[in-house]
């Protein structure tokens, strides 16, 4: 039994680990939200906009082509039954 409680012990401590990086992806994405956003309350605006224009001089000094960032179409999982997207 001794190395069943060994093998629970690593794998709750694993869980906590992947739980831990879970959240810390979730904060960031957060947080990169807010800085995109319109909010001036916090001053993360003013750096995602120090962020973007830095990378803009950065493409424009190196002749890197600038894209404008398109969202995607987010697609939604077909139901039972159907044959097509549109239906």
């Amino acid at each position: 039994m001794q190395w069943l409680d060994q093998l629970l012990l690593e794998l709750q401590g694993i869980c906590t680990d992947l739980a831990m990086a879970a959240q810390l992806v979730l904060d960031c994405r957060d947080k990169f939200a807010e800085m995109r956003s319109d909010n001036m309350l916090s001053g993360l605006t003013a750096t995602w906009k120090r962020i973007d224009g830095d990378a803009k001089t950065f493409a424009s000094q190196h002749s890197i082509e600038q894209t404008e960032i398109v969202e995607r179409r987010k697609s939604k999982p077909l139901m039972a039954g159907e044959g097509a997207r549109d239906e």
